[in-house]
């Protein structure tokens, strides 16, 4: 399970929704289905998606583990939207993550941006439960 970099993303944590209840989503929320020139993180909703090799998205879903889930090794960095990746992993039962930063060549970025990310993070779960 994981978000780690930007190829894998927050995709392989992955979406709880079934296809049906996908296709619903955006028509509710006012997304749009992604494209191959649009970014899956620019759509607001709690789905994480994989882009094919032909450049389409596909819905990846969640496994009900039933226990708070660990990602021990994510790159929160390299996220359009950290804040949207924190707050769909803890709508898919990620209790506690642990962000790998290279100090040489990150810097303290990753650890300044933090509070924000968090915060940014529950003002997203707050948006994202209004809706359901």
């Amino acid at each position: 399970m994981g978000m780690t970099a930007p190829e894998a993303s927050t995709l392989e944590a992955a979406g709880a929704q079934t296809a049906g209840e996908a296709a619903a989503m955006p028509a509710a929320t006012g997304a749009v289905e992604p494209t191959a020139a649009t970014e899956p993180t620019e759509l607001f909703d709690s789905l994480f998606r994989k882009r094919k090799k032909n450049g389409e998205w596909k819905i990846v879903e969640t496994p009900d583990l039933g226990v708070l889930a660990v990602d021990a090794h994510c790159h929160l960095q390299y996220q359009k939207n950290p804040g949207l990746a924190l707050a769909r992993a803890g709508l898919h039962g990620v209790g506690f993550m642990c962000t790998v930063v290279d100090v040489y060549e990150d810097g303290t970025t990753t650890y300044d941006s933090l509070s924000k990310w968090n915060h940014e993070a529950a003002l997203s779960m707050q948006r994202l439960f209004s809706r359901c």
